[in-house]
């Protein structure tokens, strides 16, 4: 293979890598909107105000909530960890029952997870205790198979095979870009500057 079709390769799987980033942008704006709502719970106070039918102020106090659909399944769950402690976390399930979004606010790494049919998490978004944000894809086997990150340093795009391996490696620093390209030996096949 030569290395005008290797960066052929390499530009579909930037391409397809934008195509996911922008889908997972728009669910990550819906699941922001979600985590806000979890952060503005777990940092008021527990009273919440609620109109009665008759006008009279009521106080809802709960360490759950459960939504259930009209056959009684749990459709979703916002609420303390075990034993009313930990984290604040809002669980999204299916039509089964299964788990397909976790949000989970706490001090150590606030994140939401998207859980594939098999309950395999697919996408993780997180931000760290150093507030670097990260965003992976993992495949079916929970190879992380693309992560875009932020840090100190800039924006990195990972590219990764089958077997974890990363094979291209973006990353955009102050005196400009960086692109690396490996084998799956993780040696240096093309990189530029």
């Amino acid at each position: 293979m030569t290395t005008e079709e290797r960066l052929e390769n390499l530009e579909r799987e930037l391409a397809r890598a934008n195509r996911r980033t922008r889908w997972m942008v728009a669910v990550v704006g819906l699941a922001v909107v979600a985590l806000i709502l979890a952060w503005t719970l777990a940092k008021t106070t527990p009273a919440v105000l609620a109109q009665a039918v008759g006008g009279a102020a009521k106080v809802i106090r709960a360490n759950t909530f459960i939504v259930e659909d009209a056959n009684g399944k749990t459709r979703a769950r916002l609420g303390l960890g075990l034993n009313n402690a930990g984290p604040v976390a809002l669980d999204l399930f299916d039509e089964n029952g299964k788990d397909r979004v976790e949000l989970v606010a706490d001090m150590y790494e606030p994140r939401i997870r998207l859980y594939d049919e098999k309950d395999k998490a697919r996408a993780w978004l997180r931000v760290g205790k150093d507030g670097s944000p990260s965003l992976d894809l993992r495949d079916e086997n929970g190879e992380i198979r693309a992560m875009v990150s932020l840090d100190e340093y800039g924006a990195c795009l990972h590219l990764s095979d089958e077997n974890g391996k990363i094979r291209a490696w973006l990353r955009v620093l102050k005196d400009g870009p960086c692109l690396l390209l490996s084998d799956e030996n993780r040696k240096t096949i093309w990189s530029a500057p």
